[in-house]
């Protein structure tokens, strides 16, 4: 994308520009690119919109990282959101499910901070594993040495509330687990866009 030349030039305003120009075509990575401009407040939202309204528009176009996004914005209250763990997991689960890896880790870490009702730590695990799974095979990319390291603490708080019977159902859940519309193991991790923050 020419937004992205601009943006390695020190351009955010131009880059934001050439984002948006893309986005309303809908372009998904360019509405994630503007959205992440204007949650960082490199550029003004009184500019361009919300952040957050281009992470839904990237969201419903399939993005994995508008989702994930949107995630992050409820799981912490951010950006004008009210914090809201219902919605943190169900945008979570939409980019987890497409075998994203930021998701999954995240999605495993309200299961093991008990935000989800009903509780399911076997279903925690399963998030947590498939996770480290693509973070293995990634491990030059970004939160990949965090997440195999579970430095958060998701892995072994569930694995303490399991029993030996459900800790194996689980790494078979994860083992035998595909991407949605997928035929293979989880797909290409990519860094999140955005990790959260301030309003």
């Amino acid at each position: 994308m020419q937004g992205n030349a601009a943006l390695q030039l020190g351009s955010p305003e131009r880059a934001a520009k050439l984002y948006l120009s893309e986005a309303k075509q809908g372009n998904a990575e360019a509405a994630v690119r503007l959205g992440t401009l204007i949650a960082n407040r490199e550029v003004s939202a009184a500019n361009y919109g919300s952040a957050i309204d281009w992470f839904k528009k990237a969201c419903a176009s399939g993005s994995p990282k508008g989702c994930h996004n949107l995630g992050v914005a409820y799981e912490y209250g951010t950006h004008c959101l009210p914090k809201d763990y219902v919605e943190a997991r169900a945008y979570y689960l939409k980019a987890a499910t497409a075998g994203y890896m930021p998701s999954q880790y995240n999605l495993a870490g309200l299961y093991a901070n008990n935000h989800v009702s009903p509780a399911n730590d076997l279903e925690g695990l399963k998030w947590v594993l498939l996770a480290q799974m693509s973070a293995g095979r990634h491990q030059t990319q970004s939160l990949s040495h965090w997440v195999t390291q579970d430095l958060a603490g998701y892995r072994s708080r569930l694995e303490m509330r399991l029993s030996d019977a459900q800790l194996r159902e689980a790494r078979i859940l994860a083992e035998g687990w595909k991407a949605a519309g997928s035929k293979a193991k989880p797909t290409k991790f990519q860094p999140p866009a955005f990790t959260g923050g301030g309003d």
